[in-house]
């Protein structure tokens, strides 16, 4: 949830600082078909029914990861991307040590849905890729999914989500090229013009 709300909020953010959707066009964005690619495998895999974690269906998310960090390597040199690649191969690496499975805290589960039954620990979490594991069972449990919060709304997320979402919320806001920002571009163009402009 926090991957979608981060990015319109940077919506709503570059429109107050005079940025203009239109101008998400200009990205010079490579591979788009990758990401894609990667999250539309995700869908298909958490609807995979079942609470099992089967080893073939955490090599599937595994290989969806490696699709997603391809995209973002080649563009890492667009605002924002790089974070975003940080907060990915955080992810990458937790799952990579769980099997292919995001570990979710119970008790963090159980703060952002009180009103959820109990979790059977070992179980996957139905339309998710997450796996109940309490932080003593977990690898590098303090990277699985163990931020709570219940408002604006109910998600449990995990640090590689906050670093991925604030990368594309930079990129969103980069690329919408706010008014402030286009006036420093225009500052340092007619800057650079000076500096190259030929002496008597």
């Amino acid at each position: 949830m926090i991957l979608m709300v981060a990015p319109l909020g940077m919506v709503v953010i570059g429109l107050l600082l005079g940025g203009r959707l239109a101008a998400l066009k200009t990205l010079s964005l490579r591979w788009t078909a990758l990401p894609v690619l990667a999250f539309g495998t995700q869908w298909l895999l958490v609807r995979v029914p079942g609470g099992d974690p089967a080893p073939w269906l955490g090599g599937a998310f595994l290989a969806s990861y490696g699709l997603l960090i391809g995209f973002l390597l080649l563009n890492r040199h667009l605002p924002g991307v790089k974070l975003a690649l940080v907060g990915t191969l955080l992810n990458l690496g937790v799952i990579l040590a769980n099997g292919g499975f995001m570990p979710i805290a119970p008790a963090a589960f159980s703060a952002a849905y009180p009103d959820r039954p109990p979790l059977t620990i070992g179980q996957r979490i139905p339309v998710s890729k997450d796996i109940v594991l309490p932080p003593d069972q977990a690898r590098l449990a303090g990277l699985g999914d163990t931020l709570a919060i219940r408002w604006p709304f109910q998600s449990v997320f995990s640090l590689g989500d906050v670093l991925l979402a604030a990368g594309v919320g930079a990129l969103v806001l980069g690329g919408m090229q706010p008014r402030r920002l286009r006036l420093r571009r225009a500052q340092a163009g007619r800057q650079l013009a000076r500096t190259h402009v030929p002496g008597p």
